[in-house]
Parts: structure tokens; sequence; C-alpha cells
């Protein structure tokens, strides 16, 4: 069996209109506050200048390419605002681009992240390559604003991956890894392709995942071993075989996609295969 070495990754966004106090408050009251730890990771390449909107002031997190960064605790309403801050103009070109690029490609392969998955949908407006309503409706007050996200209200750790949008926004996908949905020492594979994925595990079990749907697999003896196959106009293409080692005190997410980006490129400009794999791992403190 031949194995393919994955790179670790990890993904994360948030957006607040308020402020950020303590994680112990309640996480949730009658004005539907939440209280969560929550991560910020790129779809794609870095995401620099963003803020985590507070009510006063911008609070300056990073976003990036599959990568944990640090770690935002908050407090506050369940709908969350995400902003470019103050950057460079020559940064602020160097990211359009990078975002447009990633964006365009996406939008060529038909990728499913052209829209927001499970709780961070708002409408559907991206399916036509438009802003959100509400993001946009948002934006006549602030124009810096890159995307609107609804919390779960029944989490304590969420992971948002941030996807690139049109006309500069930002399209989140929300990872709950509240122990109690991302149990420790299992791994949640996600298909955020948009074609039908195939994976024979050493669990004895074979899932066929439709596009932006997910599930989770045991890791016999801390091993998830794996075969990869995914369908294009009704045939099944083997793409991997693999082994992933799984702590028993780890929280570990496979994220599959099609995916353009420099994180996916080696120094020679190969690539490892038609979809791409991304492995997210945390210890939980």
């Amino acid at each position: 069996m031949k194995f393919k070495n994955p790179k670790l990754a990890v993904l994360m966004l948030s957006l607040s209109t308020t402020s950020i106090i303590p994680l112990h408050a309640q996480d949730r009251d009658e004005n539907n506050n939440v209280s969560m730890r929550i991560d910020f990771v790129s779809w794609g390449e870095n995401i620099s200048g963003l803020e985590l909107r507070d009510g006063k002031s911008g609070t300056p997190v990073s976003a990036l390419a599959f990568q944990y960064s640090k770690t935002i605790e908050y407090a506050g309403p369940q709908l969350i605002a995400l902003a470019y801050g103050e950057i460079s103009e020559a940064e602020s070109k160097k990211m359009a681009a990078e975002l447009d690029l990633v964006r365009r490609r996406m939008e060529e392969e038909g990728a499913v992240n052209t829209e927001p998955k499970s709780l961070t949908k708002i409408d559907t407006d991206v399916d036509k390559g438009e802003v959100p309503k509400a993001l946009a409706e948002a934006r006549k007050k602030d124009p810096k604003l890159a995307a609107l996200v609804k919390l779960p209200t029944n989490s304590r750790h969420v992971t948002i991956l941030l996807a690139p949008g049109p006309n500069k926004s930002l399209i989140p996908h929300i990872l709950d890894d509240d122990p109690s949905k991302q149990p420790l020492g299992k791994i949640r594979v996600h298909n955020l392709s948009s074609y039908p994925i195939r994976l024979l595990t050493n669990s004895k079990k074979s899932e066929v995942l439709a596009p932006g749907k997910n599930f989770i697999s045991e890791a016999p003896s801390e091993n998830f071993i794996y075969e990869l196959a995914y369908n294009i106009d009704g045939k099944w293409i083997s793409q991997e075989n693999n082994l992933v080692v799984i702590r028993p005190n780890q929280q570990v997410h496979m994220v599959v996609l099609r995916n353009e980006s420099s994180f996916f490129t080696s120094s020679d400009g190969s690539r490892g295969g038609y979809m791409q794999t991304a492995f997210l791992r945390r210890t939980p403190q």
C-alpha cells in the first residue's frame, strides 16, 4: 500500500459585534447570547488584517492557510461579524488578487464551497455569485465587513473555515468542536468538494459522502487507514491510500476538497492529486 503524507491543517473564522468577555460566562441567555472558543482558519491563502468587531475597536485575528492561530474567547450575540481592518495598500492588493484567483478556480470547478454550509448559511445568494443579502445590507453601514456568521447556541468550541466569496466577501464553514459532537480519539471526514467521495477505512466501513456531508470514523489502535476515491460522471477514480495516527487525546478533522492554493503545491510546482486533503488536529486543554 502506498502512503502519502497529508498536510496538517485547521481552519477557522469569527466575527463579532460585541465585547470579548470571560469564557466562563453563561453560554446562552434569553437574548441568544453564546460563550465559546473560536478558531479562525483560511481555506486557501493567508488572510491578513481581519478584525473581530467588538463595538468599540476591532480585535485583530489571524486566518492562516489550514493552520490554527490564536484562539479567541468570545461571549456575546449569536450573530457575529468579521471585517477587514487597516492594512497597507500593497497588502490589500496582494490579498485581493490571491482570493480572487482561488475564487475563480472554485467557480470553474463548480466547487461546493461557493455556498455557506451547515450553521453558517444566512441566505442562498452566493449560489448566484452574489454577496448574501444580509451582508450586502450590513455593508451599507460598514463597507469593510467580510462575513456574518451565526454561531451554534450549544457549543463550547468551534472552528470557522473561511473560503473566498464574491466581491471580497468570505464564506464561512463551521466545524463544531464541542466534545459532545467531536469526540476525542476519532476523526470526522468532511467532503467540501463538488464531487461524491468514497472512503474505505480500517474500521471495516465503506462510506460514500455527497458534497457537503461528513461522518465520524473510529481509529483502531490509534491508526486511521483509508482509501480515498472520487466520482466524476459516474466513474469512481482511486486517489490515495494513507495512514494517519490519531491520539486518544486529540480532536481531528479530515477535509477533502478541490483547492488550487499554494498550500497544496510543492516547491517544484507539483500537486498530490486531483483532490486535496487537509488534517485539522487539536489537543483540547
